[in-house]
């Protein structure tokens, strides 16, 4: 043991736990980095085709939007755990962090169309109660007036 392995396992000893040597992580195997960039990619451009689709008031299959979410979210959990024990290159964080800003904006556009679509339910339901309404309960104005 050199002092660079010394000066190694001093620089992190609340991560080995005491009696364990210090191992610096391997890097990450490229089939799995890459196996993990492609979900990643996969799922940024669907996230682009969902988003644009409802900015752009565009028919919208919202079926077939979360099953292939989901199933990109299995790739990238299935990629991530199997580098969990590897040491990943920054540009991947990067690209997750890429991602996470537009899963953030895709539930922002989300979240507006939800709010319009409950909005224009709440004004057929109005408008349906309105229609259905045969004045039954309800006194005509000029009968209150006249008493």
């Amino acid at each position: 043991m050199d002092q660079h392995d010394i000066a190694s396992q001093a620089a992190v000893p609340a991560l080995v736990p005491s009696g364990v040597p210090y191992r610096p992580r391997m890097p990450a195997p490229v089939a799995t980095l890459t196996a993990l960039l492609r979900a990643v990619e996969r799922t940024e451009e669907l996230l682009d085709e969902e988003t644009g689709a409802l900015e752009n008031r565009s028919t919208v299959d919202f079926v077939s939007f979360v099953r292939r979410k989901s199933q990109s979210l299995l790739e990238i959990t299935r990629a991530a755990r199997a580098l969990k024990d590897f040491e990943v290159d920054p540009t991947v964080t990067d690209r997750l962090a890429a991602l996470k800003d537009k899963l953030e904006r895709n539930q922002a556009v989300l979240r507006l169309h939800l709010e319009a679509v409950r909005e224009v339910a709440e004004l057929l339901v109005k408008t349906a109660r309105d229609v259905e309404s045969d004045g039954t309960y309800s006194m005509p104005g000029h009968r209150q007036e006249n008493g």
